[in-house]
């Protein structure tokens, strides 16, 4: 078999923004923090800590205490409802680094048998680095595929810090959020494109090694 060894300079700037830079210096991350107004659990699971960094449910579609969810503190014959008409429930995520946003993914990993999977989100809103709000609606979404949101970039005047969820449903569960920025975004523009040597036991065809420099960090070997 054939053994790739990759050596990279200068090194990749670890606690930075450019780490998480990609190609046309598009930056892509997941929520940082989450916090809402909702009683947790005592245990802690079911918590919005459960929704930050990367999605971790392992099975969509059924209960995992990795998510958020507002029932977590709630009895269940609670009356009235733990998140009441018309604006119910909320999850808040922040992300580290504010962005122009192309797209936003929301992991909806469940919803109960009473919701439509058309009205269990009834409001997501964009929260700018100056202050205001900008809502974009009710969202469709199933809880097996995450739901991307197409955002009009023409319109974004400003950067997006964080986002809020909100649903009717007390059962619903959230296991992450990514936002991705527009291309050239403000974080990546002073990141330093990596070198990458590529080398390989036995030697490629064409020689004994690669040169990749560009932020891709994409190597195929024909």
């Amino acid at each position: 078999g054939a053994f790739p060894s990759f050596t990279s300079w200068p090194p990749r700037e670890v606690g930075s923004s450019c780490e998480l830079c990609g190609e046309e210096q598009i930056l892509v991350q997941y929520a940082s923090s989450a916090s809402s107004p909702m009683p947790c659990d005592p245990s802690g699971h079911w918590s919005p800590r459960g929704a930050e960094g990367h999605p971790d449910v392992e099975q969509p579609c059924k209960p995992d205490v990795r998510t958020w969810t507002p029932n977590s503190a709630v009895i269940k014959q609670t009356v009235p409802p733990a998140c009441p008409e018309p604006q119910g429930c909320y999850l808040q995520l922040q992300f580290q680094y504010p962005v122009v946003p192309e797209s936003l993914t929301i992991w909806v990993t469940y919803v109960s048998p009473e919701w439509d999977s058309k009205e269990a989100i009834n409001d997501v809103k964009l929260l700018m680095v100056g202050g205001e709000n900008v809502s974009l609606g009710p969202q469709n979404f199933f809880c097996d595929v995450p739901m991307t949101i197409r955002l009009d970039t023409e319109k974004m005047k400003d950067e997006v810090q964080g986002i809020q969820i909100y649903t009717l449903d007390e059962q619903l569960e959230i296991d992450a959020a990514m936002i991705t920025s527009v291309p050239q975004s403000s974080q990546c523009k002073k990141c330093r494109p990596i070198h990458y040597k590529v080398s390989r036991d036995p030697p490629f065809q064409k020689g004994p090694s690669f040169l990749i420099s560009d932020l891709s960090r994409t190597f195929v070997d024909t």
